[in-house]
């Protein structure tokens, strides 16, 4: 089931919203020390405040639970003992703001798998489309070839212009054509100043 919401924060508060095991102030993963599939508890006492990092490097070792869990107890002694001072409601209006910064991040690279999703078919389909104009050259007349040209050329700028918002992607995506230059861009991305410009002809998007 997990631990409870009330359990979570009461170990946070407990731990003055920092990991037991390196004392960073940033996002917490209340973990079970002994791993739900192994019949952990989703107790108190199972419970121990890690940082991202510390949870990956330790978390999963069954060699670091007695530790974890003497490092938790120390900690949490230090801050009822030794730490007393903080401002505990300032701690948690701090680490509020943390958490929203790591779902922001969650939300974003959620966002930025969509768009993979979306450039990969957008290069998908334009190649296809390349390959058939290729192929219908020779059997189309010489005063049509130029527009057949035209769209290869286009289609292989769109591609481009795919490659370098790849390399960048991540800061504000979008699904759409260029009301300025006409192509159609797939993506499109932001600027250091935030404004959203077309990887084609670089005029900033509405």
């Amino acid at each position: 089931m997990g631990f409870l919401n009330s359990l979570k924060l009461d170990v946070k508060r407990k731990a003055h919203f920092k990991c037991c095991i390196c004392e960073s102030f940033e996002f917490l993963h209340v973990h079970h020390i002994i791993p739900q599939e192994s019949d952990g508890l989703d107790t108190y006492e199972n419970a121990a405040p890690l940082c991202t990092r510390c949870h990956d490097a330790y978390g999963d070792n069954p060699k670091k639970r007695k530790w974890i869990t003497e490092k938790r107890d120390f900690w949490y002694d230090l801050c009822e003992n030794k730490l007393y001072n903080e401002d505990i409601n300032q701690l948690e209006k701090a680490y509020e703001i943390i958490e929203n910064m790591h779902t922001d991040h969650e939300r974003r690279l959620e966002t930025t798998e969509k768009t993979i999703g979306v450039l990969k078919d957008t290069v998908k389909q334009l190649n296809e489309q390349i390959q058939t104009y290729v192929s219908s050259i020779q059997n189309t007349p010489l005063n049509e070839r130029p527009e057949i040209f035209e769209r290869i050329e286009s289609a292989a700028r769109t591609i481009s212009g795919s490659a370098v918002t790849m390399s960048v992607l991540g800061r504000g995506v979008s699904n759409t054509s260029c009301h300025s230059c006409g192509s159609f861009i797939g993506l499109y991305i932001s600027n250091q100043e935030g404004s959203l410009l077309c990887p084609q002809c670089k005029t900033q998007m509405q």
